[in-house]
């Protein structure tokens, strides 16, 4: 009987306690000012976008100058110049998925 009437006060007494828990959570999240995203957020996803910008530029840039190579030898220069960019330029849309995903 004693059993009972524990788990008759222990019971909500536990579910009371997280969810006072949460609440505070909920307010903590709410009034700190680094919990949301602010400039320094918004200044880094600008940068993650304008190195995707930037290196797609290089890339199409690399491209042609592949197109209009003279001879074998800067063909091959632009060509392997060309994959660079695009192994770079993935590397940077990860990042820039990653500061989303962070900063949503």
């Amino acid at each position: 009987m004693n059993q009972l009437k524990f788990l008759i006060i222990a019971i909500p007494g536990l579910v009371g306690s997280f969810m006072v828990i949460d609440f505070v959570q909920y307010l903590y999240k709410s009034f700190n000012p680094h919990a949301k995203p602010g400039q320094q957020a918004h200044a880094l996803v600008l940068e993650a976008v304008n190195l995707c910008q930037r290196l797609m530029e290089a890339e199409r840039q690399a491209f042609q100058a592949y197109l209009k190579s003279p001879d074998v030898n800067s063909l091959n220069a632009w060509k392997e110049r060309t994959v660079q960019l695009r192994e770079l330029y993935a590397k940077a849309d990860l990042r820039y998925k990653r500061r989303i995903e962070k900063f949503a």
